[in-house]
């Protein structure tokens, strides 16, 4: 049996598909600089630098550990008052003024009770810049100030500031295990949570703040050395049927000005992409006469997958 073609009522030609244009992606382009977009607000009525980088401030953590009832400003300013005295010779240390502002509370009716606070440079000074350099900001002044704090004050860590504002995680620990909200916390959860504040308590460790999240109920230490004490145990034993997990809360601390970082570097997956990335940062990098400004490069515990690295100056991190 033969079958006939299908005859073709429609006069027009059978439908083909249409061919597809590849998308037109916008070419790359790094992020603008970050800058502080607002002025936070201090109990002092103080402002922070907003001519500055963000991050362009430093903390110091542990001011008024031996004191009952301390003020952090105060016992700084104190401090860099007799560090005036002490270093006669350094234009740095004796003819710049300084300006410290206290750790916010996140209480609206309580005051901090944080024993960290920032220094930045007072008002005065911020316009005080190199020849040849106008744009950019004087962060060797505080590097020198940094280095002779931690001298002064080897109890003291002095750092240089998250770049959120009021916002810093290194004195906290993380209980993953212990999970919820104040408003929906369950008798389970209550009873775990009070277990860990009296062990604490039981331990001398006396916190700022503590409170539910759903990644874990977070405890703030007053004296920030604590928390790596804490951290080092892994568990702690309420009892011998009751071991809790305890974990950092996440932060990288800024060792050097004009840090960035990369993050979720996938390297088990791609061998040799940290390099890649290395190499493009420095060839990216190049300022005007083609110099170098890749200066190094780190990694973090918190961050395995990341890469960390510094430049010489804030121009060449734009």
């Amino acid at each position: 049996m033969t079958l006939a073609a299908p005859t073709n009522h429609n006069k027009n030609p059978p439908p083909s598909t249409p061919q597809q244009s590849k998308p037109q992606l916008a070419p790359f382009s790094p992020r603008k600089p970050m800058t502080l977009s607002f002025t936070p607000k201090c109990q002092t009525g103080a402002r922070l630098l907003n001519e500055f980088p963000v991050g362009c401030c430093l903390i110091v953590r542990g001011a008024g550990l031996s004191k009952s009832n301390p003020n952090p400003v105060a016992i700084i300013e104190a401090a860099i008052s007799k560090t005036r005295v002490k270093y006669p010779t350094s234009p740095a240390i004796v003819d710049t003024p300084l300006q410290v502002n206290p750790f916010p509370s996140n209480s609206r009716t309580q005051p901090s009770k944080s024993l960290s606070a920032y220094i930045q440079l007072a008002r005065e000074a911020r316009g005080d810049r190199l020849e040849g350099q106008e744009d950019e900001p004087r962060i060797d002044l505080l590097e020198e100030w940094r280095h002779a704090l931690m001298l002064e004050h080897p109890e003291w860590e002095v750092k240089w500031a998250p770049a959120k504002f009021g916002k810093d995680k290194q004195p906290s620990v993380r209980f993953p295990e212990i999970t919820g909200s104040a408003r929906e916390e369950t008798p389970e959860t209550a009873s775990a949570r009070t277990a860990v504040l009296k062990w604490l308590d039981a331990k001398g460790y006396t916190l700022t703040e503590s409170f539910l999240s759903k990644g874990g109920l977070i405890c703030t230490l007053r004296d920030y050395r604590h928390a790596d004490d804490i951290i080092a145990l892994e568990n702690i034993i309420i009892n011998p049927a009751l071991k809790i997990k305890v974990t950092p809360v996440k932060q990288i601390e800024i060792e050097n000005a004009f840090e960035m970082i990369i993050l979720a570097i996938p390297n088990a997956d791609y061998k040799g992409i940290e390099s890649s990335i290395l190499e493009w940062i420095a060839t990216q990098s190049l300022d005007e006469d083609d110099n170098p400004t890749l200066v190094d490069h780190r990694t973090a515990r918190t961050e395995p997958n990341a890469i960390i690295f510094h430049l010489t100056s804030w121009a060449a991190t734009r």
